[in-house]
């Protein structure tokens, strides 16, 4: 195996996975197509051995953490494996080569924190306006459903079915990619409701089917819902577990359990 013989080994591996429907980002492609370069920088030398890969997941993500050196060994191990089928020589390495990173305990909001960081909306934004509003619904959506804050933003008009029966939510292809449908409350239906009125009477900046816009009428991406519930956090003065950084925001619909 040579390295002009192996580049073309990888391209066949991606397209496979698209072929399959299998999610291939272009991340995998890159970190993929970066291991290969980096085993030729280092003396290519087949098979590819273990420690090699160990040395290009270290010397690539030293800054990542222990979670994205993992997922680079998964897609490696994964292409080994593919490769070994036709070249039966190639060296797989293990699964356990690196430690699984322990969970966070998950930092849960009681009821009364949910609506203290509701009301807070309206004091740092204007009442009844988008700005207060996307915030103020997401709240309630991801306590009261257990969404995560992603698949809240992924929504479409189309996705919330607030007419169906009983309301319910459709989660396009995410975690594990599989699609699921969420019943919602007839409470929080009804705010959803009121939100969409207001979301359509707003002039958005270009035609867009997302449920959730900010008050300049752009679809809501997570940075932006980051920072609104970073001051709203901070308004409220609730603190992470332990005095540990990191998004409370990934943490809300765990409180939906309470």
């Amino acid at each position: 195996m040579t390295p002009e013989s192996l580049r073309p080994h990888l391209n066949s591996y991606l397209e496979l996975r698209r072929s399959l429907g299998f999610q291939t980002t272009p991340v995998i492609a890159r970190d993929l197509h970066k291991l290969l370069d980096y085993v030729v920088a280092k003396g290519f030398a087949w098979p590819i051995r273990t420690q090699t890969i160990l040395d290009w997941i270290h010397a690539v993500s030293p800054d990542c953490g222990l979670g994205g050196q993992r997922l680079r060994l998964i897609n490696a191990r994964c292409f080994l494996k593919h490769l070994k089928a036709s070249a039966p020589e190639t060296e797989v390495p293990g699964p356990g080569l690196l430690p699984r990173q322990p969970r966070p305990k998950p930092r849960l909001y009681s009821p009364e924190q949910i609506a203290k960081l509701q009301r807070a909306t309206s004091e740092l934004w204007e009442p009844d306006s988008l700005w207060q509003l996307t915030p103020h619904c997401i709240i309630g959506w991801l306590a009261s459903t257990g969404l995560r804050a992603s698949e809240v933003i992924a929504l479409t008009v189309g996705d919330v079915r607030l007419d169906a029966e009983p309301p319910q939510l459709y989660i396009r292809k995410t975690k594990f990619y599989k699609s699921r449908i969420v019943p919602v409350h007839p409470s929080t239906a009804e705010r959803l409701r009121t939100y969409l009125q207001k979301r359509n009477r707003a002039k958005l900046r270009q035609p867009s089917t997302a449920f959730l816009v900010t008050g300049r009428g752009r679809p809501l991406s997570y940075s932006a819902l980051r920072y609104m519930f970073v001051q709203l956090i901070r308004s409220v003065g609730i603190e992470n577990l332990d005095g540990k950084r990191g998004s409370l925001l990934a943490n809300v619909y765990h409180s939906a359990a309470l």
